[in-house]
C-alpha cells in the first residue's frame, strides 16, 4: 500500500506491507537538508520506536561517522529495547567503497546491532533486513 505523510510541508512517501503477521513499514528516507535542519525534533518520530534503521552511504566515510551519531542519539533517547539496525546502503556501487564491510561489521558488533549492506537500487538484503528486525 503506497502512502504520502506531510512532514514540515513536504509529502514523504512511504509504502505498507504485511508479510507473516510482521507489518513493515519502509518510509523514503528524509533528505539530508532536512535531517540537519530538523534534528531537534528527530526524537518526536522515533520516540516509542521498537525498531529503528540508520542507513549509511558506503561509499562515503562521512556518511558512516554521521551514522555512528544516530547510532547513539538512537542508545541514549530511544526505547530500552530498541532493535537498532545499520544498514551499508549502495551496495551496487562496491566498486566506490570507502567504507569496509569488516569496519561497519566491527561496529556493529561492538554496540549491538543488526548489520547488513544493501542497495536500494536493486533491493539486494533489503527484505532479509526487515525480516531479521522483525524476528526481534
Amino acid at each position: 500500500m503506497k502512502l504520502k505523510y506531510s512532514l514540515f510541508g513536504a509529502e514523504i512517501p512511504f509504502s505498507l506491507s504485511v508479510k507473516n503477521d510482521v507489518l513493515f513499514l519502509l518510509v523514503i528516507l528524509l533528505t539530508h537538508f532536512y535531517l540537519k535542519r530538523y534534528h531537534s525534533l528527530a526524537p518526536m518520530y522515533y520516540r516509542g520506536a521498537q525498531a529503528a534503521i540508520v542507513v549509511y552511504d558506503l561509499t562515503s566515510k562521512d556518511s558512516f561517522e554521521r551514522a555512528k551519531t544516530w547510532v547513539k542519539e538512537l542508545q541514549r533517547q530511544g526505547s530500552p529495547n530498541i532493535v537498532i539496525a545499520l544498514s551499508g546502503n549502495k551496495l551496487d556501487l562496491a566498486n566506490k567503497r570507502q567504507v569496509d564491510v569488516a569496519e561497519a561489521q566491527a561496529y556493529a558488533d561492538e554496540n549491538g546491532l543488526l548489520f547488513y549492506e544493501t542497495s536500494a537500487k536493486t533491493s539486494a538484503n533489503v527484505n532479509e533486513l526487515f525480516v531479521a528486525i522483525g524476528k526481534f
